[in-house]
């Protein structure tokens, strides 16, 4: 029984998903044919968050197609901007293309150097610019909690086991601390 409530939980979060990315592809259109970007850039930028957002479901969901129609949703409204090459990062290593993951990860990083996670995804490149990469990373934000677990992992295949324990402890630390869903998505009610 377990199984079967499984694939229909999936199956559930699958029709979810494609009905989100259908209205979403009809307020695009309907505010795409009213007025080309015009006015405040809020309802657009909240536009593309949702369309980044229904891509790393997709990205979860193991369905790259799907993935990446979200993903060009999101850049036909703001082509340079650094979440939307993440995703196209995100994509193109969910593909196995790690090298074309990596050029938008570092595209992404030449628009905003301080992006955590996009540092985290060229961690796996190399061990010897991974530490560097993480250790900035930690430098940008000391309380990434999922940094300090990366960290702990590319100095523990760097054989350094006593300074990898210490980010590990750091994380677990840090992770207990950590809120479920990040507070900038709380809606600003006051």
């Amino acid at each position: 029984m377990a199984p079967f409530s499984r694939m229909c939980s999936v199956h559930a979060t699958s029709i979810a998903a494609s009905r989100v990315e259908q209205a979403l592809s009809e307020v695009a259109s309907s505010l795409q044919s009213s007025a080309p970007k015009q006015g405040p850039l809020h309802p657009w930028m909240t536009l593309a968050q949702i369309w980044l957002h229904a891509a790393e479901v997709y990205v979860g969901m193991c369905k790259p197609a799907e993935a990446t129609a979200c993903t060009q949703e999101a850049a036909n409204l703001f082509p340079t901007s650094h979440n939307v090459l993440y995703m196209r990062g995100q994509v193109a290593e969910l593909r196995g293309n790690v090298d074309e993951a990596k050029r938008w990860y570092e595209e992404a990083l030449s628009i905003s150097p301080t992006h955590v996670k996009t540092m985290q995804r060229l961690q796996l490149q190399r061990y010897s610019l991974s530490e560097k990469v993480l250790r900035d990373a930690v430098q940008v934000n000391s309380t990434a909690h999922d940094v300090w677990n990366s960290l702990g992992e590319v100095l523990q295949a760097q054989s350094n086991a006593a300074a990898a324990t210490e980010c590990f402890l750091t994380a677990l630390e840090l992770e207990a601390s950590s809120p479920v869903l990040p507070f900038t998505i709380i809606p600003r009610a006051l």
